[in-house]
C-alpha cells in the first residue's frame, strides 16, 4: 500500500505517511493488522472462496480490456492481428 501510495494510485496523506521515529508506513500496518485479525475468526472456506471470486473477476476484466482495445485500435484504423 505505501509503494501504490508512493505511485499516486492510493492517498499519499493516508497510505504514505511514514512514522517520525521508526520510518514505516504506520497506517498500512495497522490495517494489515486488522485484516489479519479479523481473517483469524474465519475458516478456510471463506478466504478461499475469496480468492477465487476475486480471480475470476480479475480474469474477466482482463479478458474484457484485451477485447475493448483491440476494438478500439480497428476503429482507429490500426490494422492488428487477433492472433498475436
Amino acid at each position: 500500500m505505501y509503494a501504490m501510495s508512493r505511485d499516486s494510485v492510493l492517498s499519499k496523506a493516508v497510505f504514505g505517511k511514514l512514522s517520525e521515529k521508526f520510518h514505516t508506513p504506520v497506517v498500512n500496518l495497522v490495517i494489515s493488522g486488522i485484516i489479519g485479525l479479523i481473517a483469524i475468526f474465519l475458516d478456510v472456506a471463506t478466504p478461499t472462496s475469496f480468492i477465487n471470486f476475486g480471480a475470476f473477476i480479475a480474469f474477466k476484466l482482463v479478458n474484457a480490456s484485451v477485447v475493448f482495445h483491440y476494438v478500439r485500435q480497428r476503429r482507429a484504423g490500426h490494422r492488428l492481428n487477433p492472433v498475436t
